[in-house]
C-alpha cells in the first residue's frame, strides 16, 4: 500500500489580491510561509514521509521546502503537478474573468474546451493523472506527499471517487496547505481523510 499526503499550497499574492494565478509564478506570502512552517510541524509529528513530489512552480516547492528539511528529503520536481494553464486570464482579477466567462460560455459547459490561450481542464486531469500513475510506481509501500494546487486537488478527488473526468472541476478544492490523504493499494486509490486542516486551526 502506497499512503498519499495531497497538500495544496500555501498562501499566495495572487490569492491574497484575488487573482487568477495559473501558472504563474507567484509566491508565498508571510501567511502561506507560516502555513508552510505549520505543515511541517504537523507532520514530523503525525506522519513519517519516505518521499516528496510537488510541482515545480515555487509556491509549490516552497511549501513542501520546511516538510523537506525535517524529514532530511530532496523534493522531486514535477511539470504535470502544475496548475491548470488559464492563458490570457493569467493575473487577471477574479471579477474580470468572470466577465470573461461571458464570452466564452463552453468554459463551463465543456471541460475539453481551453482558457483562452491556455489549457482544459481535460488537459490538467490527463498530465494530473499521468504523474500520479508515475509517483505510484516508484513508491510502493511508502508514504507520498505530494504538493499541488486546487485543481490537481480535485483532479485526484475525482480519480480517487471513480469519477468521469467530466466531473473533475465539480469536485472541491481544500484551504491553503490542507491535506487530503489517500490509500493506493492493488490500482485503487481511496481517499481515507478530507481537507485535514488541524495545523491551520491551531493556535499560531
Amino acid at each position: 500500500m502506497i499512503r498519499l499526503i495531497v497538500v495544496r499550497h500555501g498562501y499566495t499574492v495572487t490569492n491574497a489580491t484575488r487573482r487568477y494565478t495559473g501558472q504563474l509564478d507567484a509566491p508565498l506570502t508571510a501567511e502561506g510561509e507560516a502555513q508552510a512552517q505549520r505543515l511541517a510541524a504537523y507532520l514530523a509529528t503525525h506522519e513519517k514521509i519516505d518521499a516528496i513530489y510537488a510541482s515545480d512552480l515555487s509556491r509549490a516547492l516552497n511549501t513542501a521546502a520546511p516538510t523537506s528539511a525535517h524529514f532530511g528529503l530532496e523534493i522531486t520536481p514535477m511539470p504535470e503537478l502544475r496548475e491548470i494553464d488559464v492563458g490570457e486570464w493569467t493575473g487577471m482579477p477574479f471579477e474580470e474573468v468572470d466577465r470573461g466567462y461571458k464570452a466564452h460560455p463552453q468554459l463551463l459547459e465543456d471541460i475539453t474546451y481551453p482558457y483562452p490561450g491556455g489549457e482544459s481542464f481535460y488537459d490538467l486531469f490527463v498530465r494530473t493523472e499521468k504523474a500520479l500513475q508515475k509517483i505510484v510506481a516508484e513508491n510502493e509501500g511508502r508514504t507520498v506527499m505530494i504538493v499541488t494546487h486546487a485543481g490537481g486537488v480535485r483532479c485526484i478527488s475525482c480519480m480517487a471517487a471513480g469519477d468521469s473526468y467530466t466531473m473533475a472541476r465539480k469536485h472541491p478544492a481544500i484551504a491553503n496547505t490542507a491535506m487530503d490523504i489517500y490509500h493506493y493499494e492493488n490500482g485503487k486509490l481511496t481517499q481515507v481523510a478530507h481537507e485535514v486542516k488541524e495545523h491551520l486551526e491551531a493556535k499560531k
